[in-house]
């Protein structure tokens, strides 16, 4: 899920000048710093961007840091198994050490050529997830490694690389949506809140945030990411992103399948149920199941220009074009229930 870079034709500005200096400069401490930090390694040039956390960008050669090996596999999101697999690349630890390091306050944002994008908390980086057994039932968190993959004994998976693995000399199976492929850019954000969305009717079920970017970054699936903006008080434009209401109504509707690709129980939608969404504070807002089925103008939304909801409105708010009312924007949305259903 998956970006290259391609740097601005070079300008006879005298400003741009100087900022190509400084950009070279700083290009220039990077492959000092990425030669202090590498070894030999029989691996072909492989680069990404990283941005630290003072906001300098640093085009980085995987290849050029230290290498080490392990096996890992990971948990598919319709719950079958990959692997575990032999991987080798740099340790995240050490890319982030030679460009001023990641604090408490920080998180990672890993994003894709394909535009896929996670953020990963701290306790993420360091390898404190939760791992399965064989057959996908959760064994316990951690503690494992978090490697950026460049080379691996499956074939399959060299087309991937580089890739966000998890691994250890247990061999862990981790969560799919963790390991991102092809990366092009890894970047230091503000640290993030977790959270959870609980959604009950014929059945249960629960997201944490990890769950729920996922299923919001999913490009190629047939419940593409949502965006929608909408004019501020002081007349300026919040564009909020997020998943489709539909799309995490299937998980509880009786009708998701196992392949994991959310999709609705559109003959129990269409014979009419109602749909209940409550904030934190159990303040409830409702929606018929016609009003919702496919409807890609009813968002449920995790981010605002670019950055995850302020604490007042998040971590989800209801928006979108296709809502009956502006009451219907419904924040600090907690809960998702599924009523009124047809016998």
């Amino acid at each position: 899920m998956i970006f290259a870079c391609q740097q601005s034709p070079a300008s006879t500005d005298p400003v741009n000048q100087q900022q190509n200096e400084q950009q070279n400069n700083q290009q220039a401490n990077d492959d000092v710093g990425q030669e202090q930090a590498g070894q030999e390694a029989n691996h072909e040039k492989i680069e990404i961007t990283y941005i630290d956390r003072n906001g300098n960008q640093h085009i980085v050669d995987l290849s050029q840091l230290p290498i080490t090996s392990g096996t890992g596999g990971f948990k598919k999101s319709g719950g079958g198994i990959s692997g575990p697999i032999g991987l080798s690349g740099p340790l995240l630890d050490d890319l982030v050490d030679v460009y001023g390091g990641f604090t408490e306050e920080d998180a990672l944002e890993v994003t894709a050529t394909d535009d896929y994008m996670m953020t990963l908390s701290k306790e993420q980086t360091q390898g404190d997830i939760t791992v399965y057994d064989s057959d996908g039932s959760p064994v316990g968190t951690g503690p494992t490694d978090l490697m950026i993959a460049i080379d691996s004994d499956a074939d399959e998976m060299k087309s991937s690389f580089p890739r966000i693995v998890y691994v250890s000399p247990d061999s862990p199976i981790t969560d799919g949506h963790f390991w991102v492929r092809n990366i092009a850019e890894i970047k230091v954000v503000p640290s993030i809140i977790e959270w959870n969305l609980t959604m009950s009717g014929l059945s249960e079920y629960t997201s944490d945030r990890a769950t729920f970017e996922s299923i919001a970054n999913c490009h190629n699936s047939p419940h593409p990411p949502q965006s929608f903006e909408k004019e501020n008080k002081q007349g300026t434009i919040d564009t909020y992103e997020g998943v489709p209401l539909w799309a995490l109504l299937s998980t509880v509707d009786g009708n998701d399948l196992e392949t994991g690709h959310y999709r609705l129980n559109k003959e129990l939608a269409d014979a009419g149920y109602t749909i209940q969404i409550y904030a934190k504070d159990g303040y409830k807002v409702e929606l018929t199941s016609q009003e919702v089925a496919y409807n890609n103008d009813i968002v449920l939304a995790y981010r605002m220009n670019n950055q995850p909801l302020p604490e007042e409105d998040g971590p989800l708010q209801l928006v979108g074009s296709g809502l009956p009312s502006k009451q219907h924007s419904i924040k600090n949305i907690s809960k998702i229930e599924i009523v009124n259903i047809p016998q």
